[in-house]
């Protein structure tokens, strides 16, 4: 019938594991000046198979879950009693959750908190418009009723009372620079190019078209007065 051992700690090494050297099979302690031996990541036959072969005492780093735990010997039950003479007299270091000011060993939870993020601006489509205000260059008060087209296409619109204009893009040309043509009564025409970058934004001020002195004619229509011819024929 086989035997169960246990490792047991208890007066952890208070050197930290961290600030030791590395070295063969685990890390040298300047303190003591030995290597402690790296059982953290050793399986229970392979921690019995190292006390097996080991004379003397030992520096042990552990997992808090190899401390405490019955440990299955692979030797025959007249050597066992060498195995429990090194387990009595090796010092240990344990991994910060095994300590004595540490609780118990408990599972840990992961949750994927990652704020999910809005698609990149490239994966949605831009709406291919062209928006802004018309103004006067001199004033720059906004221009009502001005006209703007795209050159080449038969698109057109007219600002609002607040020179507010707003221009969708046909299909076709969306992906080329598009040519603007703006014109008023009594303003200079504009052309203006916009780069293919939806949707843009883009004011416009219109100068004053002068050609020379000119002078404002008013006129209204008068009420023409009629003269009507009354005759009359004489009885005889």
């Amino acid at each position: 019938m086989k035997t169960s051992l246990q490792i047991h700690i208890p007066k952890p090494c208070s050197q930290s594991w961290d600030t030791m050297t590395p070295a063969a099979g685990g890390r040298f302690c300047s303190s003591c000046r030995k290597t402690v031996v790296d059982f953290s990541m050793m399986s229970h036959r392979e921690i019995l198979d190292y006390l097996q072969t080991t004379s003397g005492s030992s520096c042990g780093y552990f997992h808090a879950s190899q401390l405490n735990t019955p440990l299955t010997p692979v030797q025959p039950a007249k050597r066992r009693y060498v195995v429990s003479g090194l387990l009595a007299s090796l010092l240990a270091l344990v991994l910060p959750a095994a300590g004595k000011a540490q609780p118990p060993t408990l599972p840990v939870a992961v949750h994927d908190n990652q704020e999910k993020l809005p698609a990149p601006a490239g994966d949605t489509i831009a709406e291919p418009v062209i928006s802004g205000i018309v103004k006067d260059h001199q004033t720059g008060e906004p221009v009502p009723a001005a006209q703007i087209t795209i050159k080449g296409a038969s698109t057109a619109v007219h600002t609002d009372a607040k020179g507010y204009y707003r221009l969708q893009v046909p299909d076709k040309i969306q992906q080329q620079p598009v040519v603007l043509v703006v014109s008023f009564i009594g303003y200079e025409q504009q052309e203006i190019t916009i780069s293919p970058v939806w949707p843009a934004n883009r004011d416009i001020y219109l100068s004053l078209h002068v050609t020379g002195n000119f002078e404002t004619v008013i006129f209204c229509k008068t009420p023409v007065k009629r003269k009507f011819l009354f005759w009359w024929r004489k009885k005889s």
